[in-house]
């Protein structure tokens, strides 16, 4: 499997070293391992990113790629490795013409013009694996063991709106809650899916005008939706984003099958939060970890000077300001309480799915390199419940990929499991896969396994197992 060497791109990083794309699909089942794969790891760790198949049409973005997963499957000590694209509807008809057609985000006047890639997060939800999209797109489902696509899933015609990427899976219920961001009012819906594979439930969320929300969050009786100060302006190049830091940031929590009616809004300090932790209830209080965002300059800021120098650079300045935070909403007296928890820069979070809308102590996040460009240079594991932290460094020249968490079979605690992350190379065509203890981070990794082509650095990932595959 090789990288793509793509003409007119030389001096764009997003083409180039960590982040270069590969241009064809395989299977592995050969490696060379440091270590052992542990025998009670059992499932599929999948992975979304980037990785556009054909010469981008002016200025690319790392955004921009056509979504490429990535699945490293376990049973009996033994790996499988495959890649494949998301056969979207924009990149079905690239194909046809064997060439990229439809422009990025810096490339277009409107971003509703853009290509649905599906690049953004993977879930899997009734046995099937979900590719999602940042601003919104119908699902692309995937057989989860062959990573075929199996095209966009109404959910037996039943979800009429596009949904945006992080939706959440209740472990709890069975269903899947999600949102969905539009240009034109509603300018945000919020809904639920249900095990039987419908939309229960939908309704819309009054807003004052076109927000930016990037993720929710769920608690066991309700979810919690977001109107932050970061909207769209019009521009004479067209639009572009802008943070109003005289506007509060708003958190809606909703009845988990409520209507807009029912919605109790809190405010906060103004910021953006690109990643919830996890969220739940204790007593009449609902707390919630963040990675909250205080100096938030998306990469459509500079959109109109169409300038890849400043691309670059408003994508580093978006994550610089990225902590470990905590809100608590009253629901009896509407206050709220804030606080930073560290720091330190880190973003990517990932738990236990297990544990997600419940209380949970422990969470996994990468730690940024100092640089324009996100790099990401290690790992982080945060203890809720007190100080104690662990820190992972990667060596040259590799960096990280956001982690996940694998329980091992028969967990008896929330963090009795397995860390597993990619590690790109900045220069060679090669990743490693590496297994760590969960309760010791900073110990020798179970497993270092190299895999023999290039996995280029990517988006979000989750963790199946076998029952749910």
């Amino acid at each position: 499997m090789e990288r793509f060497t793509f003409t007119g791109h030389d001096d764009n990083p997003f083409l180039q070293g960590p982040y270069a794309p590969v241009s064809s699909e395989c299977v592995l089942t050969n490696f060379n391992i440091t270590g052992r794969i542990p025998d009670d790891l059992a499932g599929v760790y999948l992975r979304n990113g980037p990785n556009p198949k054909y010469n981008p049409a002016g200025i690319y973005h790392w955004f921009d790629g056509d979504g490429m997963v990535h699945g490293f499957y376990f049973q009996n000590g033994t790996l499988t490795y495959k890649n494949r694209w998301i056969k979207t509807k924009g990149l079905i008809k690239e194909q046809q013409q064997g060439k990229s057609l439809l422009p990025g985000v810096f490339s277009t006047v409107s971003p509703t013009e853009t290509k649905d890639t599906a690049n953004t997060d993977i879930i899997v939800f009734n046995k099937r694996a979900y590719g999602l999209w940042y601003r919104s797109g119908m699902p692309y489902a995937l057989d989860p063991v062959t990573l075929e696509t199996l095209g966009i899933d109404s959910f037996s015609d039943t979800l009429h709106a596009p949904i945006s990427a992080h939706a959440k899976v209740d472990p709890l219920h069975n269903e899947l809650r999600v949102f969905s961001v539009s240009m034109k009012p509603p300018y945000l819906s919020y809904g639920v899916i249900n095990e039987e594979h419908k939309v229960s439930h939908w309704t819309p969320i009054e807003l004052p005008g076109l927000r930016l929300p990037h993720d929710i969050a769920i608690t066991t009786h309700y979810s919690i939706v977001m109107d932050l100060p970061l909207y769209y302006i019009h521009a004479p190049k067209g639009l572009r984003s802008h943070f109003d830091r005289s506007l509060p940031a708003r958190f809606g929590i909703i009845p988990r099958l409520g209507s807009t009616q029912h919605i109790q809004w809190f405010e906060a300090e103004p910021c953006y939060i690109y990643h919830v932790i996890n969220a739940w209830e204790r007593e009449s209080k609902i707390e919630m970890l963040v990675c909250r965002v205080t100096d938030p300059v998306p990469p459509l800021e500079d959109k109109a000077s169409d300038s890849l120098h400043s691309m670059i650079n408003f994508l580093g300045k978006t994550l610089k300001t990225a902590q470990y935070y905590y809100y608590c909403f009253n629901l009896k007296t509407g206050s709220v309480e804030e606080q930073p928890l560290d720091s330190r820069i880190s973003e990517f979070p990932v738990i236990n799915q297990r544990y997600m809308g419940q209380p949970s102590r422990y969470s996994y996040h990468v730690l940024l390199d100092d640089v324009d460009l996100p790099l990401f240079s290690g790992l982080i594991k945060y203890d809720y419940w007190g100080e104690y932290t662990e820190t992972v460094m990667w060596s040259k020249p590799y960096v990280g990929n956001e982690p996940v968490f694998a329980p091992r079979n028969n967990a008896n605690s929330e963090d009795d499991g397995y860390v597993l992350t990619i590690l790109t190379s900045c220069h060679q065509d090669q990743s490693k896969l590496l297994i760590l203890d969960a309760k010791k981070l900073t110990a020798p990794p179970l497993a270092t396994i190299d895999i023999p082509v290039h996995i280029p650095i990517g988006f979000h990932g989750c963790w199946a197992e076998m029952s749910q595959i």
